[in-house]
This record gives C-alpha cells, sequence and structure tokens, in this order.
C-alpha cells in the first residue's frame, strides 16, 4: 500500500533526521464521518489528497455575521476503518467567535478545518483530540487573518496509535494575530506528530505558538513549529516555545524550532525546555509520600489541567474528565 507525505517543512532540514514530514498509508475511499453541529449548516464538499481526504465528505459551515456574538460547538465522530469530515468557519468583520471541535474515534479519521478571518474579527477555535487509543487521526488546520484580525487556537492531544496535526496559519493583514497553545500527552507507544507554520505577510503582525507536553513509555513524539516572515511584514514579531517533561528512558523526543526571514525590521525568537523529573520535585513528592510513579500520573494530569484553565469551558471539562480521566488520574 503506498504512503501520502503530510505535515511538510516549509524549510527542509538534513534528510538523515527524519524531520521534514511525516507518512500515512493512502486509505481511499473513505467513510462518512458522523457530525453534529450546533446552529451550522451541514453540507458536502470534495477534498483533496493533500489533505487525506478522498471524494466527499460532511462539512459543517459556521458563519458568524458582523458585529455578532456566537458559541458553536461541533462533534466529530469515526465510522468504519476510515472516515472524514471538515469544518468551514467562516468570521465576518468585527465579530467573535468561539468554535468547540470535539473529535471521536477509535480506527483512522481525517479532519480538514478552515477558517477565513476577516477585519476586525476574533476568532478562537477548541480542538479536543478525544479518540480511543487505538485511533488515528490526521487533522489539518488552516486560517487566513485579515487586518487587525486574531485566530486563538487550543489544541487538547492524548495519545493515539497515530496523531498527525498540521497548522498553516497566514497572517495577510496589518496587525494580525495568531496565537496557537498545544498540550500534548504520549505513554505506551504512542505516536504524536505536530507541525505548525506561520506566514507574517502584513506589516506588525504577531505570532505566539506554545506547546507544552509530557511523554512516557515508549513515546515517540516529533513537533516543528516554523514563522516565515515573508517580504512586507516589517514590524513584525513571532516566538515559540516547548516545554517537554520527558517521564522514562526510551522516548524518542524530537523538536525542530525554524525561524525564515525575507524582511528586515522583525523580530524572532524560539526557545524549548526538555527533562526529566529533577531531583528537587521528586523529594518534595516523597517527603510527602508519594512515589515516583504517583508523582508522574500527577504532572502528566497537570497538563491536561493547564489547558482546561486556558479554556475555561466546563463542557470540555466534563469530555476530557469522562474521556481521559481514567489514564491520568
Amino acid at each position: 500500500m503506498s504512503e501520502i507525505i503530510i505535515n511538510k517543512l516549509p524549510s527542509p532540514t538534513w534528510h538523515f533526521l527524519k524531520m521534514n514530514n511525516a507518512a500515512v498509508e493512502r486509505v481511499c475511499p473513505p467513510n462518512d464521518a458522523s457530525i453534529r453541529s450546533d446552529g451550522t449548516i451541514t453540507k458536502y464538499r470534495p477534498l483533496d489528497e493533500e489533505t487525506l481526504l478522498f471524494g466527499s465528505c460532511p462539512e459543517a459551515v459556521i458563519v458568524c455575521e458582523n458585529d455578532e456574538e456566537k458559541v458553536s460547538r461541533v462533534t466529530i465522530e469515526s465510522s468504519g476503518e476510515y472516515s472524514a469530515a471538515a469544518v468551514d468557519i467562516r468570521a465576518c468583520e468585527n465579530s467573535e467567535l468561539t468554535v468547540y471541535v470535539n473529535i471521536h474515534g477509535d480506527r483512522r479519521l481525517s479532519v480538514k478545518i478552515n477558517a477565513d478571518i476577516q477585519k476586525g474579527a476574533h476568532v478562537k477555535l477548541v480542538a479536543t483530540q478525544l479518540c480511543k487509543k487505538s485511533g488515528e487521526l490526521v487533522c489539518d488546520i488552516r486560517s487566513r487573518v485579515s487586518e487587525c484580525a486574531a485566530f486563538t487556537q487550543l489544541a487538547f492531544l492524548p495519545g493515539t496509535i497515530g496523531t498527525y496535526i498540521n497548522t498553516d496559519a497566514e497572517l495577510y493583514g496589518d496587525n494580525s494575530r495568531f496565537v496557537s497553545h498545544t498540550s500534548y500527552l504520549a505513554d505506551e507507544n504512542d505516536k504524536l506528530d505536530i507541525n505548525c507554520n506561520v506566514s507574517h505577510k502584513g506589516r506588525r503582525t504577531e505570532s505566539e505558538i506554545t506547546a507544552n507536553g509530557a511523554l512516557d513509555s515508549n513515546a515517540q513524539k516529533i513537533f516543528r513549529g516554523t514563522i516565515d516572515f515573508r517580504r512586507g511584514s516589517k514590524g513584525s514579531h513571532g516566538s515559540e516555545t516547548e516545554n517537554v517533561l520527558l517521564l522514562s528512558d526510551d522516548i524518542i523526543n524530537r523538536t525542530l524550532p525554524v525561524i525564515l526571514c525575507s524582511e528586515e525590521d522583525v523580530n524572532g525568537t524560539h526557545g524549548a525546555t526538555i527533562g526529566d523529573i529533577s531531583g528537587e520535585t521528586l523529594m518534595y513528592f516523597q517527603s510527602r509520600g508519594i512515589s515516583k510513579e504517583q508523582a508522574a500520573r500527577l504532572l502528566k494530569a497537570s497538563v491536561a489541567d493547564s489547558f482546561l484553565h486556558l479554556v475555561n469551558d466546563s463542557d470540555t471539562t466534563k469530555l476530557i474528565g469522562a474521556e481521559t480521566g481514567d489514564r491520568y488520574e
């Protein structure tokens, strides 16, 4: 069976590092995923090979009109060996929209999310991966952010046999802003591949990429973060940071922060903190009768708690507690 290349790095590095992209098996055609949405239009759309969505699939269309404030919730569930679904977000000028996308599955599922954010609009996307350990998720999130508009993307990714997340954000309007915060947990042979690309095209644009996670028990994780200052993006700022907690010795962890620059008068920063439980922290836990194994579970739970604090939504808290509480509590 042939493969499809996904999560491509915009500027490839040395091939022997095996970090330029990811590959998944080609499976065609997909079944329709079950998609339920609140206050949206559902239709079918053709989807291309690049996003691993073949033929057509159900699509939730979320439209927020001028000066409107709106909250919408979408639930996607896999169907059969391989299924697909899409979400199309359209925020008109000066509107405010929050979209919660909850993704369930126990087999192969591909999800495409498009966000078109017009002048002065603010959109927050909360993507919660609630797939079973046996599930495989391929998710592609693309956004275009106009003048004085903002897009905030919050994602929670507990481990599966294969989770592949690609984000492409285009800041084409002056004074536009993109914020991405990803919380992840992987253990027991989980595989996680995260790719985030931000293109600064407008003047005085801002981006902030943050990833926090914990890895344990033969988990594999790769994080690629690219900030690309294009010609014309004078006065723009971008930063990316990852914090990784390593809880065993059999982990494969790879982090690749990249800054590309074709413009003067821009500011880009990147950094990563990677390490295991410090001796001081472990001593603190043990002095209170908490073993190293119990401490690891508490630290994993803190990753989920941090995400829930950012989201501040009772429904999301209940979902994550019901679906993942037995893994990390």
